[in-house]
């Protein structure tokens, strides 16, 4: 089965001037199981510090273990993923496929130029889920009755999404449901938003508290 919604990333010179830089995470702590797999495909050359960011799986299941026995907060994670990470030197010809258990993230792009990609996750036959299930977060190929709502981005809005993905009343609900129930909230109510970001799950909220500390946030 095919992810029903592809993502598309643009990364821009100094985008860390500009916007967010996308913290080091792993698949399997945004609710991706281990029976997915993630296709990344840069639409432009992707090299140095514009391109996606990637510890090797051993690498990457060391730094797990050390940040989950030892409790690290979000800056140690941070720091360990950014002496062992590498950049993917690839051409707009050629993709990326790994697990979700390989960290990955992005660093400030200071090679002047603007980094487009799309990546897309496959669930395996037989693969295990976890909260990306068939039917919300999958769908099978060649079923496009597929629709999203347009949200518009006001240059003026100042807003921080945050979704409590793990928390006690939502870590047994299929996270794309819990996103697509408060963008709907968010139109309704006539809150738009040009960023969502969460937590990795299993991290006792270390980046919202990075959050509260580090930037002035209004929270409803």
């Amino acid at each position: 089965m095919v992810q029903r919604f592809g993502n598309i990333r643009i990364t821009v010179p100094n985008q860390d001037k500009v916007g967010t830089v996308l913290p080091f995470h792993q698949g399997k702590w945004v609710g991706n199981g281990l029976g997915l797999r993630t296709i990344w495909l840069p639409l432009t050359d992707s090299f140095e510090s514009n391109s996606l960011q990637i510890l090797d799986i051993e690498k990457s299941r060391w730094i797990t273990e050390g940040c989950l026995k030892e409790n690290w907060d979000y800056q140690k994670f941070q720091h360990f993923c950014l002496n062992h990470c590498k950049p993917v030197n690839i051409t707009q010809n050629q993709f990326l496929l790994f697990t979700q258990e390989n960290i990955h993230g992005a660093v400030p792009n200071r090679t002047g130029k603007t980094r487009i990609s799309i990546d897309v996750r496959v669930l395996l036959r037989g693969g295990q889920p976890h909260r990306k299930w068939p039917g919300a977060y999958f769908r099978i190929l060649g079923d496009t009755d597929i629709q999203s709502r347009s949200i518009p981005i006001l240059d003026h809005e100042n807003v921080v999404m945050y979704a409590e993905y793990d928390g006690f009343k939502t870590q047994y609900i299929d996270l794309y449901f819990q996103t697509l129930t408060v963008k709907e909230y968010c139109n309704r109510m006539g809150y738009t938003f040009p960023h969502q970001t969460g937590d990795n799950e299993g991290r006792d909220h270390v980046y919202l508290e990075y959050l509260i500390k580090k930037v002035t946030l209004i929270i409803y």
